[in-house]
């Protein structure tokens, strides 16, 4: 029976990816800023997953292990992070996306942005000082941590596509529990497999645990320590935020009833995360987010 510590790493860039890459290298190096860099791997969970496992090595010895892109960008440099990128595209060149996954990959890169951008829309709502060091961090951490939160699965799409394809196919048809499911088709679900792999690039264990506890009972995260309770419930929040929203076939009205009935935003307010009307805000501001989430889905192809 293989285990999350048997698998083969395989996670290449999106095609768009190394083509900007490339582009950007191409551009004298005073032209290219580190917004571009940065907004280049926000699009891409496999290239994020890389980049930190990077910037955390012992190459690079950093005393704290780093979450966010931006600076995780930052350390290595703009040269130096596009060329990890072009580097890692060609040594990951015989894994390029086959065809018979290629529809099931881009779906979870889409909710994956999806969750990544919602989370971002849903904190900032109401944490607007961007000069406030935390809110920075946690903002940078929680972008992170719902852009990788379903990594897990890209992996168990390479290394079972077959199998992993009919089960998220069939897991999404049903209204399944993707966990169980998981562990009865495969022997390990995409919550280890992003753990061991995580553990392995030596990411941060706050994130780690962050993404461990996405599909966790709300009475459980709620019990945590409070950063960890806060940064599992955003990321809880906008992961079924996004996974509703995309449901385009039922109306708005009725994909709204369905989050607001959602235990995390209740948790939100009585763990004081948000306020009551801070909460209320938030939720209306929801349909219009997710109208600004597509615009940028819609260039992931």
């Amino acid at each position: 029976m293989p285990t999350p510590t048997s698998l083969k790493l395989a996670f290449p860039p999106m095609p768009q990816t190394i083509q900007q890459a490339v582009e950007l290298l191409r551009q004298p190096a005073e032209e290219v800023s580190i917004r571009e860099v940065v907004k280049l791997v926000e699009f891409d969970p496999a290239i994020a997953a890389f980049l930190l496992k990077v910037v955390n090595s012992p190459m690079y010895g950093q005393q704290r292990r780093i979450s966010s892109i931006q600076r995780a960008v930052m350390i290595l440099g703009i040269d130096a992070s596009l060329r990890h990128i072009l580097n890692h595209a060609l040594a990951q060149a015989a894994h390029s996306i086959p065809p018979g996954i290629k529809n099931q990959y881009l779906k979870i890169v889409q909710h994956s942005v999806a969750t990544a951008l919602m989370a971002r829309y849903i904190f900032h709502h109401n944490l607007t000082d961007t000069r406030n060091l935390w809110v920075r961090e946690t903002a940078a951490e929680l972008f992170t941590a719902a852009l990788l939160h379903d990594f897990g699965k890209i992996l168990l799409l390479y290394n079972f596509p077959e199998k992993a394809i009919a089960l998220y196919e069939n897991a999404l048809d049903q209204g399944v529990n993707i966990i169980e499911l998981e562990e009865e088709v495969l022997g390990m679900t995409h919550l280890q497999t992003a753990y061991d792999v995580f553990e392995r690039f030596k990411l941060p264990k706050h994130l780690e645990q962050a993404i461990l506890l996405h599909h966790a009972p709300i009475s459980q995260v709620q019990m945590l320590p409070e950063e960890l309770s806060r940064l599992a419930l955003f990321l809880i929040a906008a992961n079924n935020a996004a996974q509703i929203f995309s449901e385009e076939a039922t109306p708005v009205e009725e994909r709204m009833q369905q989050i607001q009935k959602l235990p995390e935003w209740r948790a939100l307010v009585q763990n004081e995360i948000l306020t009551l009307e801070e909460m209320e805000n938030v939720l209306e501001a929801l349909p219009g987010y997710y109208e600004q989430t597509k615009e940028y889905l819609s260039l992931l192809h």
